[in-house]
């Protein structure tokens, strides 16, 4: 068994974001196509339209960030307690 001694915070991180980044534009299509009925019925095209655009760019955003700062924190919080207690056995085929 290989032991995961230390994670690489920053690697993790970003790899962490680019993948909430993609699920909020996924998050955000899907939303989107629930709210579009809604917003061109009560509201006008042209706000249903900059709602869609805002949509489009800040949610993934926001969720590449968030998911950026909590992947740093986890894995600094792993790297200290791995150390102090006892760090994750994991199995490796070659």
């Amino acid at each position: 068994m290989a032991v995961l001694k230390r994670i690489g915070v920053l690697s993790f991180a970003v790899v962490n974001a680019s993948i909430g980044a993609m699920l909020g534009l996924i998050w955000s299509l899907v939303t989107l196509a629930i709210m579009s009925p809604v917003m061109l019925t009560y509201g006008s095209g042209s706000m249903a339209l900059m709602s869609a655009i805002i949509m489009l760019i800040i949610i993934p955003l926001i969720s590449a960030l968030a998911s950026f700062v909590v992947s740093a924190l986890i894995a600094w919080l792993y790297n200290i307690t791995a150390e102090k207690i006892m760090p994750v056995e994991i199995e490796i085929k070659k």
